[in-house]
């Protein structure tokens, strides 16, 4: 048994493999000092060791621990060992985070077929401090190296001949003479080491690279010895493993606990060296995020950002950042002085580099989150060549899965920099950047229009930072032309993605640069009007509020007005004005958007495209869906699907799917309606166009809801929700309301409650009218189950003018419930009033959902009016529908009440009329009913 495995004899438990390495080291006499140095542990840690040591043993000494051990054959009597060799130095500060890293060089170290791992990466990166750490875990666990693990310290080295003299002090072996066998340095401590199993780590290799062949000698004639390499460039070694380190682990948002992740544990560690009281206050996560982001979590960059956390704000330590690299540098005298600042750091790398691998890097600093090989050479002149040697010198890294070269932020700012002192040469690689990119946005706006658009999407997606800086730049520089370039396929992309604020701004920075051209003076050219007029009308579609959409599209107007017809075709930005003037009226008042839409169409018709025709033919049916005429709306709905998938307009027809799904189901087809929908979220799906696929989503709740499947609409409801908060969209009324009339119906009026007012505020901020007359209905709904008789009617009354004003049909579903409302306050007449009301408006409109809503309410009337019979049949109809059968809500209002009075009667009083009830057809009975109700005009006035 070796002298490190537990016997199976101790009586109270195994001792721990440290835990005996602690005990031989005691049977030595070595002091706790002597067993940290020895064990490269904290002296604290050593003393815990014997504390349990003591506790496993039961006994109160050192020697009586020993011989207790020697006595359960815990050691060999003569208590010595060969004691494992090593020359590591003392960690100053705890190592965070690198699990990842150290688990696969913990592997290649041991891996047989490996023999020299570079671990690549630019200065601050933590190269040494993780070869120091992976070579300490080799001690511990007595991996394959029983002549030991030596760190040699290559940095002060001025000559790559001076290495093997390094290597031969780090591991103390006496050289012979030159009259002796070997005649030089470098054989002899190959002859010592070729029976060696030992790991060197050779630190800070990149000075000293034509000292690489003592490297392959090594490898070649001492094959038990592993060398793990630290550089800031590959060696270029036919046998060489690569491993490129990259930043410290950060998370993607404050959503999670920043403090879980090495990058800002590292940082607050640094902090508290400095302040030993030092804590996150409230608003640090976010700005502790932002300085690990800036610095790429290089670990240097973190160390010497945090050296100012006593003396500034983290928010101010971040805009420093933004602003230079100046800040980051600290004067500890024990850090190297590569390391006391980042500008020297960088500098020594730098000064590594001819004058072509200078300019070429400068020159590549104008791109933003990478680039493409075609955009390094288009844009900066960067060469293939020239890409690989700054891989190599870990001024770029590659990026295999995404393929692109990328620089990290604090190497980008410190070449931007020096490529601003070079003016004429910078102005130039910037106009460059924004030709490429806009050029790149309007090679891909065909691809919106058909079967291209996830790859449109994905290609812009990738490039967007360097899109935005191309924006800036063209914007900043006044170039009309290249702004129109790519105006409209950027606007489409973010559309597309829902990025709202985005939009908007891309907006705002072209519109003030021709704005300010007038300002200044200068007369604006017929393009440049149409531009401006371009611009105007894609803002509005990116704001929420009706008033300032309103405000943009007569703007876009006016300009349009300015341009003379004789000169410029103006008709394509009249249409999507005019589209857009449309889509604006659709959420307010939809028989304006109908006819706004019914001009648009003729436009696109005469102009021949059949995209914007198609966009038309489905505004119009949605608009004709909201009226209640479904029969105009699902054949306007069916004409542009057809058009969409002639156009092989993938997005377009799942958009189309979805709206012709809402009319279905208003026509009672559920189970065509759920289809239609499933099919339109795969569409989506297969886009990757989750924006869409959270409305479509909500739509899909509604349709579950009126088919009584309210658990299925909840956890559909709760999947679009928990997408707006992937996406940033949350909360948005849309997708809020259904969660609301889902949660009635379940009975969880509390809940609804809360999220209907939350809808509420939103929806009145905005200006959506819709929205906000929803939340009121939904409010009432509440008000009227908890016994709020007045308040249910208040909120009820401002829904249904809404609605009625912009002549929904759902305004039918709300005198439904007003019916319930009045029969409780005992005003019978009006109660009867309302429900005529709902009737006429649900024939009317050939709408399902009102009519579920009023036959529990017709039932009750029944009941009032002595007629037991006719209730029975009326409530035994509506418990055919789901929605009316399962709901909490309809249970509260109605549905008790109507079953107690058939549980109160006798079997064969109710069985015909039951039986009646269930055969009753949907429109004849409605039909029936508003005749029974008597005072028609009335019903047209409620």
């Amino acid at each position: 048994m070796s002298s490190w495995e537990a016997p199976e004899t101790l009586q109270n438990q195994s001792l721990t493999t440290r835990e005996l390495e602690v005990l031989t080291c005691l049977a030595q006499n070595m002091s706790n000092r002597q067993i940290a140095e020895h064990l490269i542990i904290a002296e604290s840690t050593v003393k815990w060791y014997v504390r349990q040591l003591f506790n496993k043993l039961d006994v109160n000494k050192r020697r009586d621990a020993v011989t207790r051990a020697k006595t359960l054959g815990l050691l060999q009597t003569d208590g010595q060992v060969t004691p494992f060799r090593h020359n590591l130095p003392y960690a100053m500060t705890p190592f965070w985070g690198r699990e990842a890293e150290l688990s696969a060089l913990d592997q290649l170290v041991v891996a047989p077929d490996v023999r020299i791992i570079t671990v690549v990466a630019q200065g601050g990166m933590g190269k040494t401090r993780l070869a120091m750490e992976v070579a300490r875990r080799q001690i511990e666990q007595r991996t394959p190296f029983p002549d030991g693990v030596f760190f040699v310290a290559l940095a002060p080295l001025e000559a790559p001949e001076d290495i093997a003299g390094a290597i031969v002090a780090a591991l103390d072996i006496p050289l012979h003479e030159a009259a002796h066998k070997f005649d030089n340095e470098t054989q002899q401590l190959i002859d010592y080491l070729s029976d060696k199993r030992m790991l060197l780590v050779l630190d800070n290799f990149e000075h000293l690279l034509d000292g690489r062949t003592l490297l392959t000698q090594i490898v070649t004639r001492a094959g038990n010895v592993k060398l793990l390499v630290t550089s800031r460039q590959r060696l270029l070694l036919s046998g060489e493993q690569l491993f490129f380190l990259h930043g410290l682990e950060m998370p993607d948002t404050t959503e999670i606990s920043v403090t879980k992740y090495a990058a800002a544990q590292l940082f607050v560690s640094a902090s508290k060296r400095l302040l030993p009281d030092f804590k996150l206050h409230d608003g640090d996560a976010e700005q502790l995020l932002r300085i690990c982001r800036l610095v790429d979590g290089m670990p240097l960059g973190i160390e010497l950002a945090a050296a100012w956390a006593g003396m500034m704000s983290l928010a101010n330590i971040a805009e420093e950042i933004e602003r230079n690299l100046h800040i980051l540098n600290a004067e500890y005298h024990d850090m190297p002085e590569r390391h006391r600042s980042m500008q020297a750091t960088l500098e020594i790398s730098w000064n590594r580099l001819n004058a072509e691998q200078q300019v070429g890097f400068q020159n590549l600093t104008v791109f933003r989150d990478g680039m493409t090989r075609a955009a390094a050479s288009e844009v900066a002149g960067v060469t293939l060549p020239l890409l690989v040697t700054l891989v190599h010198k870990s001024w770029l890294s590659y990026d295999r899965e995404r393929d692109r070269y990328t620089v990290h932020e604090l190497q980008r700012q410190f070449g931007a920099v020096k490529l601003q002192a070079e003016i004429g040469r910078e102005k130039m690689v910037r106009q460059q950047h924004s030709i490429y990119f806009c050029n790149y946005l309007n090679k891909r706006e065909k691809n919106w229009f058909g079967e291209n658009q996830k790859e449109a999407a994905f290609d812009i997606r990738r490039e967007i930072e360097n899109i935005r800086q191309a924006w800036r730049w063209a914007a900043a520089e006044g170039d009309s032309d290249l702004l129109a370039q790519g105006l409209n396929s950027l606007c489409y992309f973010y559309q597309r993605e829902s990025r709202n604020t985005d939009g908007q701004n891309a907006c705002q920075i072209a519109r003030a640069v021709l704005e300010k051209n007038e300002k200044d003076g200068r007369e604006p050219s017929p393009q440049e009007l149409v531009l401006l007029s371009r611009i105007l009308s894609w803002q509005s579609g990116f704001t929420d509020n009706v008033k300032r959409k309103e405000m943009l599209l007569a703007q876009s107007q006016a300009t349009l007005d300015r341009v003379s017809a004789s000169t410029t075709d103006t008709r394509p930005e009249q249409a999507v004005i005019y589209r857009e003037q449309a889509q604006t009226a659709y959420l307010n008042d939809y028989e304006e958007g109908v006819r706004l839409a019914q001009h648009t169409l003729k436009l696109y018709r005469n102009l021949g495209d059949r995209w914007g025709e198609s966009e038309t033919l489905k505004l119009i049916g949605s608009s004709y869906n909201y009226l209640g005429q479904y029969v105009q709306s699902a054949e306007f709905l069916r004409q542009a699907l057809k058009l969409k998938r002639q156009l092989n307009d993938t997005n377009g027809s799942a958009k189309v799917l979805h709206n012709l799904a809402n009319v279905v189901r208003h026509q009672g087809a559920f189970e065509e309606a759920e289809a239609l929908h499933r099919e339109s979220l795969e569409l989506f799906g297969k886009l990757d166009n989750r924006r869409q696929q959270r409305r479509c989503l909500a739509s899909y709740s509604y349709t579950l809801l009126f088919s009584g499947k309210f658990s299925e609409a909840m956890e559909i409801a709760k999947q679009g929700i928990e997408l707006d908060r992937q996406l940033g969209l949350y909360p948005d009324p849309w997708m809020l309301n259904p969660f609301s009339l889902i949660a009635i119906h379940l009975g969880h009026y509390d809940e609804a409650k809360r999220t209907a007012n939350e809808c509420l505020q939103l929806s009145r901020s905005r200006g959506e009218l819709m929205n906000h007359s929803w939340a009121l209905w939904y409010l009432g709904s509440v008000a009227l189950v908890e016994g709020d008789l007045i308040g249910a009617r208040r909120f009820l009354l401002q829904s249904v003018a809404v609605l009625a004003e912009l002549k929904h049909v759902y305004h039918s579903i709300l005198k439904a419930v007003l019916s319930y409302i009045t029969r409780v306050q005992g005003d019978m007449r009006l109660s009867r009033h309302y429900l005529a009301a709902a009737l006429h408006a649900a024939i009317e409109a050939g709408s399902v959902s009102p009519v579920m809503y009023c036959l529990p309410a017709a039932a009750l009337h029944a009941v009032d009016m002595g007629d037991v019979e006719r209730a029975i049949e009326l409530y035994s109809m509506a418990q055919r529908f789901g929605l009316v059968a399962n709901s909490r809500w309809f249970s509260d209002v109605a549905c008790d009440e109507l079953s107690g009075l058939m549980a109160s009667l006798p079997t064969e009083t109710i069985n015909a009329p039951r039986a009646r009830g269930r055969e009753l057809e949907l429109w004849s009975t409605a039909e029936q009913l508003l005749l029974e109700m008597g005072d028609t005009q009335g019903a047209l006035q409620a």
